[in-house]
């Protein structure tokens, strides 16, 4: 029966447009991941499946795994193998959704991370359409020639050092638009923010999104009170992820001259890709991003 569904030109097309269409899905996937391991990484640790210190090895094994596999469905290379193993991740994708559902999470990462929200009924019936495509593909190509063309698997081995080069060097990378909620144009209806009195939907703000914990500026403090003192800006809020505990260190201990409130870490996750991150805020729509903390002079000449 499997030799009769090889031979059948139709179902033959369709399961390699399946399986082109799961392949590119993979690789879609994986270069969005790949532009912020680390937002990865934590969405890993979020489901509390594995220890905390296999969180940054599996986020990048798996955007490697998905791109080379990626590529071999795309290619065509072994279907037996290749289309076995994309069932066996969807699968996978599935048990870790419903296991996070389940328990409760709020994690509900899907195939493309934390970049596209969506709840967790909607990832399982993204992965189940997705498993259901290989599950067509898989009796049909079953019998097609098991080859390794050399161009093929240069082409898939290639894509493997592509991901791994995107992750070493993904910083580097001008792509925060993308990689990140946090965009001109972006509103936000509600801010989880703790400890801050003022409407952040009302008005215009300066807001630095930062870190005392993980954060690259060893200056930090110094470089938002600059801001703060200014002149001739608008009202500048430093947001920490640190936790709303540090809020009373930070007016007396760090010497902070802003309006300081602390945001809900697995919201302003979204927001950045390295800390500290500025940002002019307009009755809630983002208007300008800054990545550090700009010079006063740069800020006026955008207002």
């Amino acid at each position: 029966m499997k030799g009769d569904l090889s031979r059948n030109n139709v179902l033959r097309f369709l399961a390699r447009g399946f399986q082109i269409i799961v392949g590119i899905v993979l690789l879609v996937a994986a270069t969005l991941k790949g532009f912020d391991p680390g937002a990865f990484a934590d969405e890993i640790m979020s489901y509390g499946i594995t220890p905390e210190s296999w969180s940054m090895f599996l986020a990048w094994g798996l955007v490697i795994g998905e791109w080379i596999l990626g590529i071999a469905l795309v290619v065509n290379l072994w279907p037996r193998v290749t289309i076995l193993s994309g069932i066996v991740l969807m699968l996978l994708f599935i048990a870790v959704t419903a296991y996070a559902w389940m328990q409760g999470s709020a994690s509900a990462c899907g195939c493309f991370g934390n970049l596209v929200n969506r709840s967790h009924e909607e990832v399982l019936v993204e992965d189940a359409f997705f498993l259901v495509m290989l599950l067509f593909a898989l009796p049909v190509l079953w019998q097609t020639r098991q080859e390794a063309p050399v161009w093929k698997l240069a082409t898939t081995v290639s894509g493997g050092v592509l991901a791994a080069l995107l992750l070493v060097f993904h910083m580097a990378l001008p792509v925060d638009n993308i990689a990140t909620n946090l965009k001109p144009g972006a509103v936000f209806n509600s801010w989880p923010v703790e400890g801050l009195h003022v409407n952040m939907n009302d008005g215009k703000y300066i807001i630095v999104l930062f870190s005392l914990e993980t954060g690259t500026d060893s200056n930090v403090i110094e470089h938002i009170n600059a801001l703060t003192e200014g002149g001739g800006l608008p009202t500048v809020i430093a947001l920490t992820i640190d936790g709303p505990e540090t809020l009373g260190s930070l007016s007396f201990s760090s010497g902070l001259a802003a309006q300081p409130g602390a945001i809900e870490p697995r919201f302003a996750r979204s927001l950045y890709r390295e800390l500290p991150r500025t940002f002019l805020l307009d009755n809630g729509e983002v208007k300008y991003v800054w990545n550090g903390i700009p010079p006063v002079a740069e800020v006026k000449s955008i207002l």
